[in-house]
C-alpha cells in the first residue's frame, strides 16, 4: 500500500479534531462574550433606573389626588354601585323598612293636622282642607317624573339596566299619583270655581303628565322586554319632561283660574304656619309613601328579572326552608 495513502487517513482525523476543537473554544468565547454583553447591558438598566427613579422622586410634582378628588371617587364608585342588582336589592330592602317607618308616622300626623285642627280659611271655608290632599299630590307627581327623566338620562349614557329598571317602576305611581291630583283638583274647583274641568293651562298641562305616565306603561308593555324597549321609554322620559316646566309656570304665562304659589323656597309663605306646616309634613309624607312603594317595586323586578341567578335561587331556597 502507497505510504501516502497510509498517511491521508491520519492527517483527515487530525483536521478533524482541531477543526471540533477550534469550534469547541469559538463557542465558549462567543457564549463568555454574549454573558459579558447581557450582564453589562443590564447593569446599565438598573443603574438608568435607580437614575430615573431618584430623579423622578426628586423632581415629581405633588400627588394630583386630593382629598376631594378622593371623595369624588368614593361618591363614584358607590354610584356605581346601584349597577349591582345583588347590592341594590339589600339596601333598598334597609331603607325600604325605614322609609314606611317614617311615612306612617308623618301621614298621620299631616292628616290629623290639615283636616282636623288647621284653621278654617276665611273664603273658601272648609273646602279648603282638601288641600293638603291635592297639593302635595301635584308637587309629587312632577317630582317623579323629573326622577323618571334622569333614570332614564343615566340608563342612555352609563346603560345601567338599574336605571332603565327605576323608569319602570315609577311609571305606574306617577299615574296614580298623577290622577289623585287631578281628581282632587276638580272636587276642590266645584266648591270654589263652580265647576269640576276648566280647560285653561294648569289643568291641560297636568292632563298632558298624565298621559306621559300611561304612554310610558303602554310602551313598556307593547314592546318586548329588551334594550329597544328600555331605549324607547328613555327617549319619551326625556321628551316628556319639557312638560314640567309648563305646569309649574303655566300660572304665570297664560291666564289661569289657578292661583300663584303661595309657598316658595324665595319667599314668606302667605298662608299662615298653622295652615303651612301640616302641608309641608303632608308633601314629605306624599315623598316617603313614593320611595316607598318604588323601592318594593324596585326589589320585586329585581328578584323576577334576575330568577335564574344563583344569588336569587340562594335567597329562595333559603326563605322557603
Amino acid at each position: 500500500m502507497p505510504l501516502n495513502a497510509r498517511i491521508a487517513p491520519a492527517q483527515t482525523v487530525g483536521q478533524k479534531a482541531c477543526v471540533i476543537a477550534l469550534s469547541t473554544c469559538w463557542g465558549d468565547l462567543v457564549r463568555l462574550l454574549v454573558d459579558h454583553v447581557l450582564r453589562v447591558t443590564c447593569t446599565r438598566r438598573v443603574d438608568s433606573r435607580s437614575v430615573k427613579c431618584s430623579t423622578t422622586t426628586r423632581q415629581a410634582p405633588p400627588n394630583p389626588i386630593t382629598a376631594h378628588h378622593r371623595q369624588h371617587i368614593v361618591m363614584f364608585n358607590w354610584f356605581h354601585k346601584f349597577g349591582s342588582p345583588r347590592w341594590c336589592y339589600g339596601i333598598l330592602g334597609r331603607l325600604c323598612l325605614i322609609a314606611a317607618l317614617a311615612t306612617g308616622l308623618l301621614l298621620v300626623v299631616g292628616v290629623v293636622w290639615g283636616l282636623a285642627f288647621a284653621p278654617v280659611d276665611y273664603q273658601q271655608g272648609h273646602s279648603y282642607r282638601i288641600m293638603f290632599i291635592h297639593v302635595p299630590a301635584a308637587f309629587l307627581a312632577q317630582s317623579i317624573y323629573l326622577m323618571m327623566a334622569g333614570a332614564a338620562a343615566v340608563f342612555l349614557i352609563w346603560r345601567m339596566k338599574l336605571a332603565d329598571l327605576a323608569v319602570q317602576c315609577a311609571a305606574p305611581v306617577g299615574a296614580s299619583i298623577t290622577f289623585l291630583a287631578l281628581a282632587t283638583g276638580a272636587l276642590w274647583g266645584m266648591p270654589t270655581w263652580g265647576t269640576f274641568w276648566e280647560w285653561d293651562a294648569r289643568m291641560t298641562s297636568t292632563l298632558v303628565l298624565f298621559f306621559l305616565f300611561v304612554g310610558m306603561i303602554a310602551l313598556r308593555s307593547g314592546l318586548e322586554y329588551g334594550p329597544a324597549a328600555a331605549r324607547a321609554c328613555a327617549i319619551l322620559a326625556i321628551v316628556g319632561a319639557v312638560n314640567i316646566p309648563i305646569i309649574k309656570y303655566s300660572v304665570d304665562w297664560w291666564y289661569s283660574l289657578h292661583q300663584t304659589s303661595s309657598i316658595t323656597l324665595t319667599e314668606k309663605p302667605s298662608m299662615p304656619a298653622s295652615m303651612w306646616m301640616p302641608l309641608l309634613i303632608m308633601v314629605v309624607a306624599y315623598y316617603g309613601f313614593f320611595f316607598t312603594v318604588w323601592m318594593m317595586r324596585i326589589r320585586t323586578e329585581i328578584l323576577r328579572r334576575e330568577r335564574r341567578t344563583g344569588w336569587v335561587r340562594d335567597l329562595t331556597d333559603g326563605a322557603t326552608q
